[in-house]
């Protein structure tokens, strides 16, 4: 059983998630709850899932990072 604590947070989240639109996000439409089970329904989006995008692409190559003598902090 839920706490309802978890119950509350969950209809503020839905609460904000129904007033924003924005074109680079799914429209989100409602939510169902049948007992401990919540359902969110957002819009399909056929180009597949967030997840997915994400995980097919390498992560960037961070730069490493060179300290030469001169960038060197110095001691007081």
């Amino acid at each position: 059983m839920q706490s309802p604590h978890v119950d509350v947070e969950f209809r503020s989240e839905i609460k904000i998630m129904a007033r924003i639109e924005h074109q680079s996000l799914v429209r989100f439409y409602g939510y169902m709850e049948c007992g401990e089970e919540r359902i969110v329904v957002v819009e399909y989006v056929p180009n597949g899932t967030l997840r997915e995008h994400l995980d097919s692409k390498p992560p960037p190559a961070i730069p490493a990072l060179l300290c030469s003598p001169r960038n060197q902090p110095t001691k007081p």
